[in-house]
């Protein structure tokens, strides 16, 4: 936060009290975004379908599909659209921008003849593994959910 002039903050952050504290003394704006900014319309295997409701940001409102699939990576594009907004990117820009985005190694899904789904996703820590596995849960409420995890050195899960 030292390094920024102004601060995005989801507000749904663990310890946001004390971050949005100590971001409001040290900064002139402070933003925030949380999920009843948007509403999920589909989580599907392949993408998610959102729309934005309510933002400082007018060119914000309206539908996005976003390329990479579960509501974690929905409020991820909240964050990312605010930023763009600062810099004056206006709405279909931002639409074309989330249709297309690819991230390897976020939330791809592999199929795998006669055994299923393997989701590959560099989830680093428990919120993001929490995200993941929920995911998968929510697509396939009958299967059965195998983690294989391969974590870098300092990131704990």
């Amino acid at each position: 936060l030292d390094h920024s002039d102004e601060v995005i903050v989801n507000a749904e952050t663990d310890h946001f009290d004390t971050i949005y504290t100590y971001a409001k003394k040290t900064h002139h704006k402070v933003y925030t975004y949380s999920r009843q900014m948007f509403t999920s319309e589909e989580s599907a295997i392949h993408e998610s379908r959102f729309t934005v409701v309510k933002s400082e940001f007018n060119e914000m409102i309206g539908s996005y599909r976003l390329n990479v699939p579960g509501d974690f990576n929905e409020s991820n594009a909240m964050a990312a659209m605010m930023l763009v907004s600062f810099a004056g990117v206006k709405h279909q820009a931002m639409v074309k921008g989330l249709d297309e985005v690819f991230i390897p190694g976020r939330m791809l899904s592999l199929p795998i003849n006669g055994h299923g789904v393997a989701f590959v996703d560099y989830a680093h820590n428990f919120v993001s593994m929490q995200a993941l596995l929920s995911f998968a849960q929510a697509q396939y409420p009958n299967g059965r959910v195998l983690v294989v995890v391969g974590s870098p050195g300092n990131k704990g899960v």
